[in-house]
C-alpha cells in the first residue's frame, strides 16, 4: 500500500528532533533516508505532526507516484 502523501524533514537541520519523536516517542519516522544532494530527508506518512512548525503548501517532489512535503518541526526544549 503506498501513502497518499509523505512528508519529508531535513536530518542535517533536525537531528535531535527527528531522534526525540520522529524515531522516539512518534515513531512513525522511516528509518530510510532521501538523499536530496546537498541534504538527506527522513520521510514520514502521518498527515497530523503534533512536533509541526509550519509545511511547504506544494510538494517538493515526488518517489514514485507520491507527492513529498517539506517539514519543520518544532524547536526542542532546552
Amino acid at each position: 500500500m503506498t501513502a497518499a502523501k509523505l512528508y519529508a524533514v531535513l536530518f542535517e537541520y533536525q537531528q535531535e528532533q527527528i531522534k526525540a519523536w520522529c524515531w522516539g516517542s512518534c515513531g512513525a519516522g522511516h528509518i530510510g533516508a532521501v538523499d536530496l544532494g546537498s541534504a538527506t530527508a527522513i520521510t514520514c506518512a502521518e498527515a497530523d505532526c503534533p512536533h509541526l512548525e509550519k509545511q511547504l503548501d506544494e510538494p517538493m517532489g515526488e518517489l514514485g507516484d507520491t507527492p513529498v512535503f517539506l517539514r519543520k518541526l518544532e524547536a526542542l526544549e532546552p
